[in-house]
Order: C-alpha cells, then structure tokens, then sequence
C-alpha cells in the first residue's frame, strides 16, 4: 500500500497547497471530534479527561466549503457538457464515500452494541438522509448534503444557464441567503435551508471569488463580491456550539480566505510538505471515516484502562491509517474506474 500511496500522492495536481489545507481541515475536525465534541456531547471520556481540548476545529468545515467554491468553479471553466461534470461528481464522491462507510459499518459490527439500521444504511446511500428524517450512519455526512447543492446550483448556472460569469449568479445567491436567514425562513435544519445552502452560500461564493482573481479577473464586481461575501459572516456560524460569532467568526472566515489564496498560488506549495501532503492526499475520506468509528474505538480503549490522552492518539492513527488504505485502494482507482465506464477519462482534466 506504501508504495500505491506514494505514486498515487505523486500525481497530485499543481493546487498542492489547497490539498493541504483541506488535510489540515480534516484533522482539525477530527480533533475537535476526539476531544471538545467527546467530553460534551458524545459518549465522553473517562475522567480526568484529555489534557488538551480544540473547541474551534469543527471550522475546518468552514474551509473545505470555501475550497469547494475554488476547485468546482475551475472543474466548471474545463468541462463543456453536465453529463461530464456529473460523472467527474460522482467519481469524485462516491468510491472514497462507500468505502468510508463500509468501514465505519464494520467497526460498528465488531464494536457496537447497537444492532444495523437498514434504512439508516439506504438512506446515506443518498448523501442527504436528513432530508428523509433518517439519522446518517455517521454524522458527518450532513457537510456532503451542502457540497451535492453546491455542485448542483453551480451546474444550473454554468452548464444549463450558460453563465460562465459567476458574479451575477454569486449576487443574487448571496441576497437570497442574507434574506433566508435574516428573516428566519431558512432556518438550520429546514428543508429550504438544506436546498439552498444558505447557511454556507457566502463560503461556496468566497472560494469562487478567490478562483476568479486567481484567474486573472480583477474586476471591481468580483472584488466587491468577495468583500461582502466575507462581511457576511458577521451573522455569525450558522450554528455554533463554541460561542464563536459575529466579528470573531468574520476574522475567522478572513484568515481562511487569505489561506486559500495562498494556497492557490505557486509558493502554496510549501504548505503540501512532510505529513501535510499526506493527510491532504487522504483528506476526503479521513473526514469520512474518522468520527463514529472513532468513538467506539476511544470508548472500547478507555473502558480497557487506557488514559484518554493515549486513547486518542492511538485512534488518530488508525484514523489516518484506515483513510490511506482507502485512498491507496479505492478512492483514485475507483475515480479512473468510473470515468473510463463512462466515456469521460482523458477528457475532463482533475481539478480537485
């Protein structure tokens, strides 16, 4: 697999930095998860607890939406029809998803004391089980509904509508969020939000902004555009379980956004270096794969006397370890895979 892994990590593409960023972004969440979400919301640790705790990791998400506006605007300027943007969609989530959750269903097998929820297991199928009512099999699918959304409106706008000048779009997308939420119809959790993303929109609609000035288009529209799409964020997180809002969470959005520029560019490159190119090249599914599994894992360590702090560590690495299996033997084989089933290898070039 070491060997898979280290040819497989040498054909990433020349955006190193934003891989890296986005594997920086996944092992934020996974602490967060490890430690902060843990000890209060989750099954919790045996006392005294971590020693260390990450309240703000689950921001990572943040990031990766911002990322997302980037990668999927310029997989939109390289493709010319929806069927191939749809198959690229689908090779891109769905070898690296049923992998992730077959792990997670096997760890919960061997390690759960819960019986198997068939339609918990049909309805993450979708990638969007809340809109069912159905619990997801693991919790952090609830980011995936929001990315499919994203990828959907975008096509609409760039393949079907012919709007390959996204500061119109992005304008009207931003106004209709900022009024969703400021008159309390697009609630978190309601089916409109979950429609229209609006609780992210000005993150998708930063990560674009950014592609555009990365592009070459410096015009003052895309620039204003990003400036009030950041300013946006002084409503504060959609939702927040760390009291971070308002002018907190704006600075927050700024530092990433200026991430993501960097990153983007050719110096970006040192931030792919040592173990960030790792995680980066194994991002997705360590997002996946990380939590719920994780959680039986840390209870199962901790109930046999390990201290919370080793119990950790110990599934960090298997985490990591687990998410590299997958990215060595299915994620980039089962993209290749599914692009040459149906006719679009060779023609649509990798963005993200």
């Amino acid at each position: 697999m070491a060997r898979a892994g280290r040819a497989l990590i040498g054909k990433t593409h020349r955006l190193a930095g934003l891989d890296a960023l986005r594997g920086a972004a996944a092992t934020a969440v996974m602490i967060y998860h490890y430690t902060t979400w843990n000890s209060t919301e989750g099954p919790g640790h045996t006392p005294p607890g971590p020693s260390v705790v990450f309240p703000y990791g689950n921001l990572g998400v943040e990031l990766f939406f911002i990322i997302s506006g980037f990668v999927i605007f310029m997989t939109l300027e390289r493709t010319q029809t929806l069927r191939a943007f749809a198959v690229s969609r689908i090779a891109r989530l769905y070898p690296a998803f049923l992998a992730s959750m077959a792990a997670t269903l096997a760890v919960t097998v061997l390690l759960g004391s819960e019986p198997l929820h068939w339609d918990r297991i049909l309805a993450s199928l979708t990638m969007a089980p809340h809109l069912f009512g159905v619990h997801a099999v693991d919790d952090v699918y609830w980011s995936l509904l929001y990315e499919v959304d994203f990828y959907i409106l975008a096509a609409i706008c760039v393949l079907v509508m012919g709007w390959r000048d996204p500061d119109l779009p992005c304008a009207i997308w931003l106004i209709l969020s900022l009024a969703l939420r400021l008159s309390g119809i697009g609630q978190p959790g309601t089916i409109i939000e979950a429609l229209t993303s609006c609780s992210f929109a000005h993150l998708f609609v930063i990560g674009i902004m950014l592609y555009r000035l990365h592009s070459g288009h410096t015009g003052w529209r895309t620039l204003a555009l990003l400036a009030v799409a950041v300013e946006v964020s002084l409503l504060g997180p959609a939702w927040s379980l760390n009291g971070l809002s308002g002018l907190p969470y704006m600075l927050v959005t700024a530092g990433f956004t200026a991430l993501v520029w960097f990153g983007a560019t050719q110096a970006g490159r040192v931030l792919a270096r040592g173990p960030m190119r790792l995680l980066g090249w194994a991002s997705y599914p360590l997002y996946l794969v990380h939590r719920a599994a994780g959680y039986l894992v840390l209870e199962h360590l901790e109930a046999a006397g390990v201290s919370p702090d080793a119990a950790i560590l110990v599934t960090f690495g298997l985490a990591i370890g687990t998410a590299c299996a997958i990215s060595a033997t299915v994620e980039y084989r089962g993209q290749r895979w599914i692009k040459v089933r149906l006719g679009t290898a060779g023609r649509y070039p990798r963005a993200d």
